[in-house]
């Protein structure tokens, strides 16, 4: 969660609005899997800041910063530059949150070890998945589970796509007590959105113009309009390009407020198993085409879509849509 002020909200994002909310649901609460909080399930709060030799930072971007991305020089932890943590030995659930601004992250634990990803953004995987990395865009958050089975010092390493690298962002200092395991699931709960043959079908092309210019169909966010208009209970398609223009071979992020949605399609391909679970921000390197499918099902009212790349945003890669009542 982070404030929304038009034009604003990437600078009060960096001086520290934002944070976790955690869901959980009578299944989450049914599975045999860590959920003691601050114990063996802990939330990891990642962000870049540019800081001085003081450890003070301001949030003043060039152009170039803003076209770019703003990279940090140091990665924060839950608001803590290299923290410990000390653990006996067994399993632990990470809940990750990229809540930097604009940096894209490579996550790795260790030497490259491998971990379980059960969840994204909205709710667990269909199934779980074996990796050694995660690539996130500013808003994602994905769920993993870690075993940790001997003593010694370990770490999360984050990579920053076009700046730096941090061995050792948090040290994971294992002890020679014998913790709880718990075996990694397979196979999870999630009904993903099936729309109808003749679901409604809208087109959302992310553009780059020049001197900090961004669009979504040409349109920059204005407050004063509505882009379109959504009837409750139903299901539509979304196609989402990020449109490269020229020498602006930018990455986007798109980001819907009030749903989940499913992917469909990733440049015409089924969406690879890391990004077959319920999501609300997507990662577009340029030239990159999403199919995705939202099922409006809840609430009405006012709500945006945006590039969760808070400066891009601000620079109005944002539109809004009505969710109304239906017939």
């Amino acid at each position: 969660y982070h404030p929304h002020l038009m034009g604003k909200t990437a600078e009060q994002v960096y001086r520290g609005l934002a944070g976790m909310f955690i869901i959980e649901d009578d299944y989450s609460r049914s599975l045999a899997i860590p959920r003691d909080y601050g114990v063996n399930d802990i939330p990891l709060i990642l962000q870049d800041r540019d800081m001085d030799r003081e450890g003070t930072f301001a949030y003043k971007p060039s152009m170039p910063d803003v076209m770019h991305g703003y990279l940090g020089n140091r990665l924060l932890v839950n608001g803590a530059y290299q923290p410990i943590l000390n653990i006996p030995r067994g399993t632990y659930r990470f809940r990750i949150l990229n809540g930097s601004n604009s940096s894209i992250f490579r996550i790795t634990m260790g030497d490259s070890a491998e971990f379980t990803v059960i969840a994204s953004d909205g709710g667990f995987l269909p199934r779980t998945v074996r990796t050694s990395q995660l690539v996130m865009t500013p808003g994602e958050r994905y769920e993993i589970l870690c075993d940790f089975t001997e003593k010694g010092k370990g770490g999360l390493n984050v990579e920053i796509y076009g700046g730096a690298r941090f061995e050792d962002a948090m040290t994971i200092a294992v002890g020679p007590e014998e913790g709880v395991f718990f075996s990694h699931p397979e196979k999870l709960d999630y009904e993903p959105v099936k729309p109808e043959v003749d679901s409604p079908r809208r087109e959302f092309l992310m553009e780059t113009g020049m001197m900090g210019r961004f669009t979504i169909n040409g349109r920059a966010m204005d407050m004063n309009r509505i882009d379109f208009t959504v009837a409750r209970d139903t299901t539509e398609i979304w196609t989402v390009a990020n449109v490269p223009a020229g020498m602006m071979q930018l990455p986007h992020s798109f980001h819907v407020h009030d749903v989940q949605f499913t992917i469909l399609s990733l440049n015409g391909l089924p969406p690879p198993p890391l990004l077959r679970g319920p999501k609300d921000t997507i990662l577009l390197w340029p030239g990159d085409v999403y199919e995705i499918a939202l099922a409006f099902c809840d609430y009405t009212g006012v709500y945006m879509y945006h590039c969760h790349m808070l400066e891009h945003e601000d620079g109005g890669m944002m539109g809004q849509f009505e969710i109304a009542r239906g017939p």
